[in-house]
């Protein structure tokens, strides 16, 4: 990671948009909410395999940038995901209820974009832009 949060943001973001682009990704997720109540451990199981690395993986970068006095989050792992939401809402959300086509990459680069801006301005502390 850089000293530039928002680039360093922007990776983060894409990156979580493109994990979850791919269709098999959004037949799973569905399999694991219609199956979820018959096979409780499908989402642990997601949920530990798959995003609780995520989250830590973010959690260890929020304590960085608010250790070096960059960012103040005071609740880190609401900021962490708020930011995931920014991201997943609307580019997700209706895919996931089986409404819409993947929106594509132009609109995967404008929702982090602005997702990272959101971010910034709300938990940068003033006047420490690199």
């Amino acid at each position: 990671m850089t000293k530039d949060p928002a680039k360093d943001l922007y990776q983060i973001g894409l990156t979580i948009a493109r994990h979850w682009a791919p269709p098999e990704t959004q037949d799973f997720l569905r399999l694991i909410v219609r199956e979820g109540d018959r096979f409780p451990h499908l989402a642990e199981d997601f949920y530990r395999m798959s995003k609780a690395p995520m989250l830590e993986r973010m959690s260890a970068y929020f304590a960085r940038l608010e250790s070096e006095g960059i960012m103040a989050f005071g609740d880190k792992e609401l900021a962490i995901r708020q930011f995931v939401g920014l991201i997943m809402e609307p580019l997700r959300w209706l895919r996931l209820i089986g409404i819409g086509e993947d929106p594509g990459d132009a609109l995967y680069h404008k929702v982090v974009d602005e997702a990272v801006k959101t971010f910034i301005a709300r938990y940068l502390v003033t006047g420490k832009t690199d």
